[in-house]
């Protein structure tokens, strides 16, 4: 194996100094910064929803699969909301589409969960999917705000 000679160091450099390159690959890690999150909690929420018994607190009370539905659906929208927030449509507009993606999303898993041994559909469930969906969405915007007042500076997105 020979050393690289003048021209192709000097041809890597121009490659690696390439400016659209390089904005290219800003660009794409963070669209994986901002996708990623919500889809591995898309990926995270079809795995428990596939399982038979589910993993539970030893805190057993009525209705507790709710507040287990409704904090999945809370950090789910968090994250979506987040991404959504970070596309060229109004803050509104971002806050809409989560909310529509979180009740398909949330029917679509009440659906798939009829097909699970030891599990069953239950609009419950879907109506607590859909307020963690509120609840991960307001929490965004009022940790947005926080860190507006407190870095005076435009709120991470």
């Amino acid at each position: 194996m020979t050393p690289l000679s003048a021209p192709n160091r000097a041809t890597f450099w121009i490659y690696v100094g390439d400016y659209d390159y390089i904005v290219r690959t800003l660009e794409y890690l963070r669209f994986l910064k901002i996708w990623v999150p919500p889809l591995l909690c898309m990926a995270l929420i079809f795995v428990l929803s596939h399982l038979p018994h589910p993993p539970t607190l030893k805190v057993r009370f009525q209705g507790i699969d709710k507040l287990y539905h409704c904090i999945e659906y809370a950090g789910f929208s968090f994250w979506l909301t987040r991404a959504f927030l970070n596309l060229p449509i109004s803050n509104w507009k971002a806050f809409a589409l989560t909310m529509l993606v979180i009740a398909i999303f949330g029917a679509t898993d009440e659906w798939h969960q009829s097909f699970v041994r030891n599990r069953s559909p239950d609009i419950t469930d879907w109506i607590a999917d859909n307020v963690g969906g509120i609840l991960g969405t307001l929490v965004l915007v009022l940790w947005q705000k926080f860190w507006r007042l407190s870095s005076q500076e435009k709120p991470l997105r």
